[in-house]
């Protein structure tokens, strides 16, 4: 919120409480630094992706996204899922409860983005276009998925950066690594609160000493990051750095990496995988795949050439998986082949890029789904 503030924006502070008690903090620039406070402005919900914040929709100048929208005549609310910063809460459970972190990217969609188009819609009284990125599209598709018709009567279109569903075809040593992850998992959990890279104090302050001041200890930060997401050095912006190293590194819970891992081993877009739980959990051995045909609202799929996670075929197959009605569109390719997975919230040129684009695609179709 203070960087807000600092570009001169207007921000406004919301608190939203999910069905199942975790209590979510969503910040809205109702309008531009410049603008009309009585000028009607459609309501655009950003949405982030995994072990980032909102933070990523404003941690690059006058060019990130938020400001990019709202100077393009938006009314922009920037989302928080659960178990990041700004939305660590929950009514009766501290967030060092390991009970607290007993949720993926499926609690995403069925709780935390229904409670914020509900308190937008609410405010506003109109429909909304929906921006994901990565697991904000995945927690997208599920919302939609699990609620159809609410969704169609909320969301005016959606656009998806980097979306992420089916991960049959991922490009990153990551793939590797996933046949590792069950002998490590309970380790895991052993170890931790249900969660790595909680922001608490001591973890700010060892990740400051690690991290900083050098270019060279930063870079070492962020290597796991350029190994899962991709590294484009041609769209770095070195000054940026120590911005990305402290500012965009949050809590990542063990459930939604363990659900992720199991999309990546079964190629299926699926709930999360119980094992003999399953019967009582589903009412059948395996868990349930999520029917991409129930989606009833227009899509608009963003990928980059680059992207290690949301490959061609990964995106094509999440594409092609949605009703013909949904998707008028073609999918947008990145006009620049070094992009990738990361480069949607870092790249010195995304604004030109991919920013830009979605403005012109929300211009054109403002009047389009009413």
């Amino acid at each position: 919120p203070e960087i807000i503030r600092r570009h001169g924006y207007p921000i406004q502070n919301y608190t939203v409480t999910t069905k199942d008690g975790y209590v979510l903090t969503l910040f809205r620039i109702p309008h531009g630094r410049n603008a009309s406070t009585e000028q009607m402005r459609s309501p655009v919900l950003v949405q982030h992706g995994i072990s980032v914040s909102s933070m990523v929709f404003v941690n690059i100048g006058k060019k990130s996204l938020a400001f990019t929208l709202s100077d393009s005549g938006y009314d922009v609310w920037l989302g928080n899922l659960r178990g990041s910063q700004y939305s660590n809460r929950h009514l009766h459970l501290s967030n060092l409860d390991e009970r607290y972190w007993n949720f993926s990217f499926h609690e995403n969609g069925i709780y935390d983005v229904p409670a914020q188009l509900d308190l937008i819609t609410e405010i506003t009284q109109q429909k909304v276009f929906y921006i994901g990125y990565s697991m904000g599209a995945t927690a997208y598709y599920i919302y939609n998925v699990e609620y159809p018709d609410k969704a169609s009567k909320t969301i005016k279109a959606s656009v998806s950066m980097a979306p992420i569903a089916f991960l049959k075809h991922i490009d990153t040593p990551i793939k590797h690594l996933v046949p590792l992850w069950s002998l490590v998992k309970d380790l895991t959990y052993d170890i931790t609160n249900g969660a790595i890279n909680q922001r608490t104090p001591e973890f700010i302050t060892n990740r400051a000493r690690q991290c900083l001041p050098f270019p060279n200890q930063m870079q070492a930060c962020l290597i796991l990051g350029y190994f899962l997401f991709g590294y484009d050095g041609s769209q770095e912006e070195p000054e940026l750095l120590p911005v990305f190293v402290m500012q965009e590194s949050d809590a990542i819970g063990i459930k939604t990496v363990n659900h992720f891992v199991q999309l990546i081993e079964t190629g299926r877009f699926t709930k999360y995988d119980y094992g003999n739980l399953n019967e009582e959990v589903y009412g059948m051995s395996i868990p349930p795949v999520y029917n991409l045909s129930k989606i009833n609202v227009p899509n608009y799929f963003i990928r980059a050439h680059k992207d290690p996670l949301a490959t061609k075929k990964n995106v094509y197959e999440t594409y092609m998986a949605l009703p013909e009605h949904t998707r008028p569109f073609d999918i947008y390719l990145v006009d620049y082949k070094p992009f990738t997975h990361g480069d949607f919230i870092m790249a010195r040129d995304v604004k030109k890029l991919v920013y830009d684009h979605i403005v012109n695609f929300l211009n054109s179709n403002k009047n389009r789904f009413l």
